[in-house]
């Protein structure tokens, strides 16, 4: 029974076609089930929570997340927790993502106040796409290589350069 709690749950983050289509596929029993408890949570008025998927690495709409998209707030908070302020407004400004306010939640007062100050200049394409690749790098735990003398490995001296010149021009 619980799982079939848990699946109306996620069921429920979906479109209503989607859950036609997952639920035609079930057995009858199975789909009578499910329905009972989507329209306990309607009932209840429990929104539809897409955050859900999010964890599973699914959007609303059915397609995988990266894996920026579909981590948590701390999980962003503990790979940024190193990073100056100007890049977390940078890392904030490539999308709207779902774990936003929980991870400025996550801030100090004073960091939540330079990021407001702060004015940047927007990215172009290409340090989008190193900063968003650097982000599944940080999130992976794979900055640990061949740290230099001021404990930076090279994939981050690599990546700061680029992020520094694309904001230069």
């Amino acid at each position: 029974m619980p799982g079939f709690r848990q699946s109306a749950l996620l069921l429920h983050g979906l479109s209503v076609s989607d859950q036609r289509w997952i639920l035609e596929r079930l057995a009858a029993d199975d789909q009578k089930l499910l329905r009972e408890h989507l329209a306990e949570l309607k009932d209840l008025g429990i929104p539809a929570d897409s955050s859900m998927l999010n964890n599973l690495g699914i959007s609303a709409d059915g397609s995988k997340l990266s894996p920026t998209q579909a981590a948590a707030a701390a999980d962003m908070l503990m790979a940024l927790k190193d990073e100056p302020i100007w890049l977390l407004k940078q890392v904030l400004s490539l999308e709207n993502w779902h774990w936003k306010q929980a991870f400025l939640a996550g801030l100090t007062q004073g960091q939540k106040e330079k990021l407001q100050s702060l004015q940047i200049p927007a990215l172009s394409v290409r340090a989008q796409i190193s900063l968003r690749a650097y982000l599944i790098e940080r999130l992976n735990g794979n900055q640990h290589e061949h740290a230099d003398l001021r404990g930076e490995s090279p994939v981050r001296r690599g990546w700061v350069s680029r992020i520094l010149k694309a904001i230069k021009h």
